[in-house]
């Protein structure tokens, strides 16, 4: 199956990084695949994973998000996958969890640009320290999010100052909820095998 557009918010490292449960999200997936990589730290990563892969603030810890916490590190070493999997399925621990604060800012960056088409400019670059020193100044701007251009490709990069930019977190909570919601009722489903 072809599709012609996947965008993946902050695609996740657990069982994809390496590629031993299953294959991560690639540019052979559609026709094109844009990311937005916000936290490379804790469960993301700074591999680009599509066409174009957005990097705000360098994938580091994004702007308004506390440092991760040696307890919250140690709960995710000490947790199995389908512990991980339980609690990912409660949106609302996560979401006031402040570990995850950095990779949840991708859903949140994402329902802005629904808003906002052009609210986050990015610059094509080859790194974040390039970006910083100005270096791609005169490269070519992609706008992350929703209204991400398929002509312009390559690794981009902007900077986001703490909840300036945008003002998506009401559209974030209901984002949650509603994605929630949809899960358990999923979960409710009785499945059978022939």
């Amino acid at each position: 199956m072809n599709f012609s557009r996947i965008t993946g918010l902050d695609p996740a490292r657990p069982k994809f990084f390496p590629a031993v449960y299953e294959n991560p999200l690639s540019p052979k997936d559609a026709s094109f695949v844009d990311t937005i990589q916000a936290d490379k730290v804790f469960v993301g990563t700074d591999i680009p994973l599509g066409h174009a892969s957005f990097f705000p603030n360098g994938a580091n810890l994004q702007s308004g998000c506390p440092p991760l916490s040696l307890k919250g590190l140690r709960n995710i070493l000490n947790s199995t996958f389908p512990t991980m999997f339980s609690i990912f399925l409660n949106f609302n621990f996560l979401k006031n969890t402040l570990d995850w604060c950095s990779h949840f800012t991708a859903i949140r960056y994402y329902t802005e640009t629904i808003k906002n088409e052009q609210v986050f400019p990015a610059q094509k670059c080859s790194s974040w320290d390039d970006f910083t020193s100005g270096i791609c100044n005169k490269n070519p701007i992609n706008y992350m999010g929703f209204n991400a251009s398929s002509q312009i490709r390559g690794d981009f990069f902007v900077k986001i100052v703490s909840n300036q930019n945008y003002d998506g977190i009401e559209l974030f909570d209901f984002v949650i909820s509603r994605v929630a919601s949809l899960i358990d009722d999923i979960l409710r489903l009785d499945f059978h095998i022939l």
